[in-house]
Order: structure tokens, then C-alpha cells, then sequence
């Protein structure tokens, strides 16, 4: 393992918790949370994923891969192949596998072809089948068509950057001083509140970068941290500027993941975010570190070095997926939650619950096997409060633990007075 890596494992609790002694309340966001802002939710992610077409997408010859909206494909015929194999790729699964659209789930069919990814398959299952038909039905037109694994390959590839290009937001990434950020007013004040006697602990499964943008609203900003810094990082890549007046490429350094989570208000993304990749996972000496990715810049990334024989600095490139580091499938991502990276951020998920007394848990409805493990093993069977604010009562065991309080609104439908009302008297220290 790196020696960066094998640093940050290191120092894992002191730099997690750096001697703040205030009492810990975790919270747990789940795609409800996003959807006040206009993002989508699991079913109409389901909905857009479904059946794409190969017209409603563009991939460019560097593999980045994204939805058109309205622009006129000048290069049609460019990656014809591998945009149709997406969409018949996705036909034959509704109509072979699930027998119908309506029963589509994203993640479910990540882990569908995952297994044939990982070589859990046999040479004579339907993905095989379903390849040599479409190589044979179009392999007159398309010229360097891969063999099976690749075609699936290539498709994973492009299907998860199709999925983060419909969870991206231009307006989240902005350097806007907001005092406020509307329709999400009343939960920052509650956060505001939490704040003024306690460290609060925020895990999130969505990938989007909406609760960042929420941590630079004026009240928040200086106690928000999510464990990502510009100091001390050796990652850069390159702006591209091109207007009327000027057309100019230059290196802007990034933030790398440090474990640096020493403020009132922290974020541990559980499933990974949009905007983060790992830097190098080709060579032999594979460099992991989580890179975040900033508006405008290239997905490309240079490590600062010094040559041992020189002394002298220089760049070094990295390696990395085009799409971002972010876990998806119903099962095929708890076998992530034990590699380098998301081992430590779930210790962190496990740590906080342990050292919490209560839990706010905003649009999450349950689902996750693993999640769930994880909130009454270190939550829940330990006696701690949760309050659960969802439109609809979840279907879950978890729900009927006697702590447990459930205000059926949407987020934005709650006020501050609620909010608070909700946690009176439950008592947050030792």
C-alpha cells in the first residue's frame, strides 16, 4: 500500500477527531434530501437509465461519455458502435432478463453485469449470447469492435459517467458567498443550532455535491470540513480558458483526500461523490489517493515528485478512470466498503455512531442492507435517538426501535421550531 495511504490509516484518530471533546450528534442523508433541489431521485434516475438511445448520447474519443441536452451531435458517427451497444445493451436486459422497463433498478443491474465483469460467468451465459448477436448484426457497418468483455467493459465506463453528468449542478460548485441557501434555510439553522454545543457528524449516500455547497453557506463555511485539502496536496491539472479575447491552458493544484476532519460541522460521503477520482491505478507503484475534481478542470491529473537522483521536482502523470469514485450495486458495493479508501470512512461512520447519543436521518428510506447493519449494530442496539424525517414511513425494523421518532414531511417542510421540538430532552452527553 502507499506510503500516503499507509499515513493517513496512521493517523487516523487524531486527525479524525483532534481532542474535540464537545459531544457528537451524526446525521444520515439519503437521496430525499437532494431532491428539494431539483435532483433526481432512485426512481427517476431508474426512469433516465432505462432505456437511453444512442442519439441522446455523445462519447467522445478520449471515452468521456455525457447526455445531450439539445446539442446538435456534429460528430455522429464517432463511437457509433459503443453508444449503439448501450442502448441495445440496456434493451436486451429489460426485456431478457427482468422481463420489462418497469422493473429496471440502476443498481441491481450494476450487479448484474459486475458478476460477468469480475468473471463470475460462464461462457455460455446471456451476455455472451447477447454480445455475439449484436457483433454479428453490426460488425458490416462498425469497424474494431471489441470482444465481449470489452464491449461490457466500455459500457461500464460510460454508464456510471452517464450517471454522474445527471447528478451534476453547475450552481453547486459556484464560490458564492450565500447567506442563505433556500429551500434548505430551516435545516441549516437547525444545523446552526446542533452547532453552538456539539460536533455534528454528517454521512451521506448521495454522490451529488449539494451538501458541500450547503457547508459554504455564511453560517456554516468556517466549521466545514470533509476531510479534502488544497494545503499539502501534490495533485494538479489543467484549466482551459477559451473566449473571445484569450485561449489559455494553465495548472491549478487540487485537493487531495487527507483524513482532516478536525471542525464542528464534518461530511463523510459513505458511497463515494461525483467529483472525486483516484489518481493512479495502472502503474505498479498505483498512487489510490482520492483527487476532488474542481468546476472546469481536466480530469487528467499530475503529481508533484522530487527525483531521488536529481533532487530536482517534475510531474508525474497519473492514471485514471474516466468516470468518478463512486460505489453503486446493491451488493457489488459493500464489497468496497473493506479496500483502502472507504475502510477508513466507514470507521469513521462506525466511530461516530458509536460516540452518539442521537441520530437525524433526512430522506433515507431504508433500503441498504449494509447501511442498515451499520445503524443497529453501533447505533440503535446501544440505546441512542433517532428521528427519521421522511414524506412516507419506511418499511423497516428499524423504524419500530423505541428511541425512534418519525416526522412524515418532506425536508423542507419541517421548521426550525420542529426541528428542535424533535430533540428536546434527549440528553447528548456521557
Amino acid at each position: 500500500m502507499l506510503n500516503f495511504m499507509k499515513s493517513i490509516f496512521k493517523k487516523e484518530i487524531e486527525a479524525g477527531n483532534s481532542g474535540n471533546e464537545l459531544p457528537v450528534v451524526s446525521l444520515l442523508l439519503g437521496s430525499g434530501f437532494s431532491k428539494a433541489d431539483g435532483l433526481p431521485l432512485v426512481g427517476e434516475i431508474n426512469k433516465r437509465m432505462r432505456s437511453i438511445k444512442e442519439g441522446d448520447i455523445m462519447i467522445h474519443s478520449d471515452g468521456t461519455a455525457f447526455f445531450l441536452n439539445g446539442q446538435i451531435n456534429f460528430n455522429e458517427w464517432l463511437r457509433k458502435n459503443e453508444r449503439l451497444f448501450v442502448q441495445e445493451f440496456l434493451k436486451f436486459y429489460c426485456k431478457d432478463v427482468i422481463g420489462g422497463e418497469e422493473s429496471f433498478h440502476y443498481e441491481t443491474f450494476f450487479d448484474y453485469y459486475s458478476g460477468y465483469l469480475n468473471e463470475t460467468y460462464t461462457e455460455d451465459n446471456l451476455i455472451n449470447a447477447f454480445c455475439d448477436k449484436f457483433r454479428i448484426e453490426y460488425d458490416s457497418k462498425y469497424d474494431e469492435l471489441s470482444d465481449n468483455y470489452n464491449l461490457v467493459k466500455r459500457f461500464h465506463n460510460t454508464f456510471n459517467q452517464l450517471i454522474a453528468t445527471g447528478l451534476h449542478r453547475a450552481k453547486h460548485y459556484e464560490d458564492v458567498a450565500n447567506i442563505n441557501y433556500p429551500p434548505y434555510d430551516n435545516f441549516i439553522g437547525f444545523l446552526s443550532h446542533l452547532m453552538k454545543d456539539n460536533q455534528v457528524k454528517v454521512h451521506t449516500l448521495n454522490h451529488d455535491v449539494l451538501f458541500e455547497k450547503v457547508g459554504r453557506v455564511g453560517s456554516l463555511w468556517q466549521e466545514f470540513s470533509d476531510g479534502y485539502l488544497e494545503e499539502n496536496s501534490s495533485y494538479y491539472s489543467d484549466v482551459k480558458i477559451n473566449n473571445n479575447q484569450i485561449n489559455k491552458k494553465y495548472r491549478v493544484r487540487l485537493k487531495s483526500f487527507q483524513n482532516k476532519f478536525d471542525t464542528k460541522l464534518c461530511l463523510f460521503k459513505l458511497h463515494g461523490s461525483i467529483d472525486t477520482y483516484q489518481f493512479n491505478i495502472a502503474s505498479q507503484n498505483n498512487d489510490l489517493t482520492r483527487v476532488k475534481l474542481d468546476y472546469g478542470v481536466e480530469p487528467r491529473f499530475v503529481k508533484e515528485v522530487k527525483d531521488s537522483l536529481t533532487g530536482k521536482f517534475r510531474y508525474e502523470k497519473g492514471w485514471q478512470l474516466n468516470y468518478p469514485d463512486f460505489l453503486s450495486g446493491t451488493t457489488t458495493k459493500m464489497l468496497s466498503y473493506g479496500n483502502e479508501f472507504y475502510s477508513l470512512i466507514f470507521n469513521h461512520f462506525k466511530q461516530n455512531l458509536e460516540n452518539s447519543k442521537l441520530l437525524i436521518v433526512v430522506g433515507y428510506g431504508f433500503g441498504d442492507p449494509g447501511i442498515d447493519k451499520y445503524l443497529k449494530d453501533y447505533f440503535l442496539e446501544k440505546g441512542g435517538k433517532m428521528v427519521v424525517v421522511t414524506p412516507h414511513k419506511p418499511q423497516s425494523e428499524l423504524i419500530n426501535y423505541p428511541e425512534t421518532l418519525v416526522i412524515e414531511k418532506r425536508m423542507e417542510q419541517v421548521t426550525l421550531n420542529e426541528y428542535i421540538s424533535a430533540i428536546a430532552g434527549t440528553t447528548l452527553t456521557t
